[in-house]
């Protein structure tokens, strides 16, 4: 799955040198669009951080033995589970896993909508959309490091060998299948809906991307791979991020008495941030 988030990422770097084959790409890399920009400043800020926090994951990886300990020889006790997981928990199933990787590879796929519905922007949503997928993948990693909680399979006499060798039997906290569907499912309803408010197509697009991380998320569940609050904390995580990242690339936002808040990147001496520039 870390193969197909880095072949998505390259994906996005190179979709609009197809989009937009009349112009030159860098030239235009920063150039102010009619509902998003990017900013070379708050780039660097959001992909910096990002970066940062995915690169801690991957140093405490390589530091750490955690995965090198022994399998648990009995069967974990289901009764230390909270009633809510314990519930819904079930055994492993290779067909509704694989079905899961399907319908998460379908959700991250739902952004090109926005690329293919007659926007103008497509390297700011690309790079907005990268940008949402490295906060996604960092901040879900770390949290599997250091949560470190058994799948719910480790409770039956089935689970699959591989998670075992990997070390994966002990990521169940937080989904990652739902944390980065729900992350592009927000990214691709907020984004389409900032560019065509009035469309017909708002409603079916929102419903529709949501609807496949839902079942990202039910079929994490049913194959063994999550508990519940695995799958819930995976859609707060990605839908925040699908969220945050896009609203702060917004040129500006309205708000019903007619105040305009525009997001900035400003720079300080002991460094940079964002900041709020209020208008009335």
């Amino acid at each position: 799955m870390k193969r197909l988030f880095a072949l998505i990422m390259i994906f996005l770097l190179s979709v609009p040198a197809f989009c937009e084959p009349d112009n030159w790409l860098w030239n235009n890399l920063f150039e102010e669009g009619t509902t998003f920009s990017l900013n070379p400043k708050r780039e660097l800020i959001i992909v910096g951080a990002g970066t940062a926090v995915y690169t801690t994951d991957l140093i405490l990886r390589g530091v750490s033995k955690k995965n090198e300990d022994s399998v648990p020889k009995a069967f974990l006790d289901k009764n230390k589970l909270n009633g809510f997981d314990r519930a819904f928990m079930q055994p492993y199933s290779h067909n509704l896993d694989k079905l899961g990787d399907v319908a998460q590879i379908l959700s991250l796929a739902t952004p090109l909508i926005c690329l293919t519905a007659g926007t103008t922007e497509h390297f700011t949503v690309s790079i907005m959309f990268g940008e949402t997928l490295l906060w996604a993948q960092g901040t879900k990693e770390l949290l599997k490091f250091f949560v470190s909680r058994n799948r719910p399979y480790m409770y039956f006499d089935n689970y699959p060998s591989e998670s075992i060798e990997s070390g994966d039997y002990r990521e169940s906290f937080p989904s990652g299948h739902s944390t980065l569907a729900w992350a592009s499912a927000v990214f691709t309803s907020y984004v389409f809906t900032s560019y065509f408010p009035q469309s017909h197509w708002k409603l079916p697009v929102i419903i529709g991307s949501l609807s496949i991380a839902t079942a990202t998320s039910v079929l994490r569940v049913a194959s063994g791979n999550h508990f519940p609050t695995d799958v819930l904390s995976g859609a707060l995580i990605g839908g925040l991020t699908g969220f945050l990242i896009p609203f702060l690339h917004k040129n500006s936002i309205y708000t019903k008495n007619g105040t305009r808040v525009d997001f900035v990147p400003v720079s300080l001496e002991n460094g940079s941030g964002i900041g709020v520039n209020l208008s009335f």
